[in-house]
């Protein structure tokens, strides 16, 4: 705790302040007066004076102040006004003071007689704390392995758990678009369903390939409802893209030593299953934040929904899941695929 005991200081700020601003106050308040003898004009705007002595001076921002016509007899106001009272002009130019002096001066004086002296008490409660964003260090610390055995279970490949498709199916790393699976989105789908299968989670990789982004959406929708009609609802249903982000820094992290790029949920909310939709992204993001300190971006919503609510209408369980952007390399992408698994495995298997 940091006690600072202003009553003795008062005098010497007092000094510093009259200093510095009578000296730069009188001058202006002269070419004021000059430029009224002589009409100096354009060539000194009287405007420019008045901001500068706000700037000297911020107490002479006060509305009662700079919305007066006469600006000189405001200055002379001021110092008529306040020049005898160096508290209200401390208030005002230390604004820290503010509150401990209006504290300080309203508490009634001791039992003894005596004033409570007036101090400035620094506290945790005092200052406005900023969580800085996690660092590499914190990271690499905190961070879980990418792998748990104790969530594997028996593999039923016959009941699918989890379904991966892609709106978008070109997107790709390293480049914006490619038909080839290698390095595009669907191929991190590949690697999401292998990842899956170590923990006995079957899971389908739809690799439909849609050209038409205006009917991207459309298209897959169709896709989820035929699988939906075989298969009965998923556990989970990921609609896997990659962001668009130029600057790697901020899309790509490190963890356990591996780098990888960063993911992030999305969610709409014009859709009959918004709340659930929301509720299974958040829990997702929160194991994240948990398990993996800077791997997730957060869930990011849209209230105003496009495309359909990105076929979140289709079932409480779907979801949609940004893997880094295109300056990310096919290897960063993957590698996040097999933490994205355990995120999976943590809702589905967790409970068994």
């Amino acid at each position: 705790m940091l006690k600072i005991n202003i009553k003795n200081k008062l005098s010497g700020n007092l000094k510093i302040i009259l200093v510095y601003t009578l000296p730069i106050t009188i001058s202006l308040i002269a070419i004021f007066k000059l430029n009224t003898i002589v009409n100096l004009g354009s060539s000194f705007d009287t405007n420019v004076c008045k901001n500068i002595i706000k700037y000297t001076i911020p107490y002479m921002s006060r509305e009662e102040y700079s919305q007066d016509s006469n600006y000189e007899n405001s200055i002379v106001t001021f110092f008529k006004d306040r020049l005898f009272n160096p508290v209200s002009i401390i208030k005002c130019e230390v604004p820290v003071f503010n509150q401990v002096i209006n504290q300080d001066t309203s508490k009634e004086e001791s039992e003894e007689g005596h004033s409570r002296i007036n101090s400035f008490t620094l506290n945790d409660s005092s200052i406005t704390k900023v969580n800085p964003e996690v660092t590499q260090e914190v990271q690499d610390s905190t961070a879980s392995k990418a792998f748990n055995p104790k969530l594997v279970k028996n593999l039923n490949e016959g009941n699918p758990e989890v379904l991966i498709y892609h709106s978008h199916t070109m997107e790709a790393y390293g480049c914006n678009d490619s038909t080839n699976f290698g390095i595009s989105v669907v191929g991190v789908g590949d690697t999401l369903v292998d990842e899956l299968k170590k923990y006995g989670i079957s899971a389908i990789n739809d690799k439909s390939i849609t050209t038409s982004y205006d009917e991207s959406y459309e298209r897959s929708a169709d896709r989820v409802k035929n699988y939906l009609k075989k298969y009965g609802d998923f556990k989970i249903i990921i609609d896997l893209h990659r962001d668009s982000i130029d600057d790697k820094n901020t899309i790509t992290t490190t963890l356990n030593n591996e780098k990888m790029a960063k993911i992030m949920f999305v969610t709409a909310n014009n859709n009959p299953h918004a709340k659930d939709n929301q509720n299974l992204m958040n829990k997702l993001n929160d194991l994240s934040m948990k398990l993996f300190p800077g791997f997730c971006r957060g869930v990011d919503g849209y209230r105003n929904g496009k495309n359909n609510a990105f076929n979140q209408n289709l079932s409480k369980n779907s979801i949609l899941i940004e893997v880094g952007s295109q300056v990310n390399s096919p290897q960063e992408a993957n590698t996040s695929a097999k933490y994205i698994a355990r995120l999976l495995a943590e809702v589905i298997n967790g409970g068994k």
